[in-house]
């Protein structure tokens, strides 16, 4: 009997080991378009898509998973993320916050507010314990402005990394923002008991809320901007669309790639 082979798209960052950082210009490497069935939610299209070139996978820049009559293209775009222990995690964890992670971060604001692309555009890290998660960005745009909205990732990512890093107000709103969040997890029964749990699943100590906060109270501009220069790569981040190819096709191809692979149907299928 066939089945389709499905993974997470979370989980698909995690497989695929760290890509040292690279001079060469965005972007160095082949388009592997995959081809999939119409039905079915964009997650599961997405991740059966996935699954199949995950062994071609490295340097590959972008899927793109064709969803004939798909209402908006779908985007993720990131790299292998953080274990729950990673000792760069704090500061990575600010930075963040700023690019995409609060609703007045920089991705939101130009993708959203400046731009008008979407209506909403977030940024995180899926930690794990045993095994590196995911670091994405996700959003979702009309297909006329895929391409738009791919290239301002993008460039908010390698300005913040180079030429415009991440500022004071920046550092110290994440920083606030942080501080309040986590006295927030204190202020129900209910908040307390899913701490402890979350904690002893990711194998911290029981007073890792306590030692978090005094750990971002400490954090300096210099720590931060570092970490986030060491650990990101974007010049090889994996990015994934999930769209109407016919209706993103002539964009996404004039993005200068150097070449498009089509995968049938058929290569999603196994016995």
């Amino acid at each position: 009997m066939k089945k389709i082979t499905s993974f997470c798209l979370l989980t698909i960052a995690t497989l695929l080991p760290g890509i040292a950082a690279s001079a060469d210009p965005w972007p160095s490497k082949p388009i592997r378009i995959v081809v999939t069935f119409a039905p079915g939610g964009t997650s599961d299209v997405m991740g059966r898509a996935i699954a199949p070139p995950l062994s071609a996978a490295l340097g590959v820049p972008v899927v793109v998973v064709n969803k004939p009559g798909a209402q908006q293209a779908v985007i993720r775009m990131g790299q292998v993320g953080l274990t729950s222990g990673d000792h760069d995690r704090d500061a990575l964890g600010l930075w963040n916050l700023a690019l995409g992670g609060l609703f007045t971060s920089r991705l939101n604001h130009v993708l959203r507010e400046v731009k008008g692309l979407t209506y909403g555009v977030r940024s995180g890290f899926d930690t794990r314990r045993a095994m590196a998660g995911s670091y994405l960005v996700a959003s979702s745009v009309e297909h006329d402005r895929c391409a738009e909205a791919i290239e301002a990732v993008r460039h908010e990512v390698f300005t913040m990394l180079g030429e415009r890093p991440l500022t004071v107000t920046e550092l110290e709103d994440a920083r606030r923002n942080r501080l309040e969040s986590t006295a927030r997890e204190d202020d129900t029964c209910s908040n307390v008991t899913r701490r402890v749990v979350d904690t002893w699943l990711a194998g911290e100590p029981i007073s890792e809320s306590n030692d978090l906060i005094e750990r971002y109270r400490k954090l300096t501009m210099e720590q931060v901007l570092e970490t986030a220069t060491r650990r990101l790569t974007p010049q090889n981040w994996l990015t994934v669309l999930v769209a109407d190819w016919d209706k993103v096709k002539s964009a996404v191809e004039a993005l200068g790639f150097d070449q498009i692979e089509v995968m049938a149907p058929a290569d999603l299928i196994v016995q």
